[in-house]
């Protein structure tokens, strides 16, 4: 089964990220995940728990990578990466505008561009 690209960006829906990524990993899907600096201080903000908390028992599962925001050499910055799709939750205007223009500052955008081409 091909990985699920998750990218989470500096937008309000903290809860609707974790949801997702939960899902993901239930239904033992492969799960890649990227997250923006903002998305990491969003997620303190709302959820109450650290990002790098939850990463650390989502790393638990099998099925799980994650790559840092600014590692451009990640597989999920390559057209050849094997996916099922990605998903950006939650989506901030910075993000959306920024795949609009095919402007790929980071690996969340990179990765969002790659899916869109490929």
């Amino acid at each position: 089964m091909k990985p699920v690209i998750v990218g989470i960006s500096g937008a309000s829906g903290s809860m609707l990220a974790m949801e997702t990524v939960e899902e993901l990993l239930r239904r033992e899907m492969p799960t890649a995940l990227v997250c923006s600096n903002a998305g990491r201080l969003v997620w303190q903000e709302e959820l109450d728990v650290s990002f790098t908390e939850t990463l650390a028992l989502w790393q638990e599962h099998p099925g799980f990578t994650f790559h840092p925001i600014n590692d451009l050499r990640a597989p999920i910055a390559s057209g050849t990466y094997p996916t099922s799709g990605m998903v950006m939750v939650p989506a901030s205007m910075n993000s959306i505008a920024s795949v609009a223009n095919g402007l790929s500052s980071n690996l969340l955008l990179r990765a969002a561009d790659v899916c869109l081409k490929e």
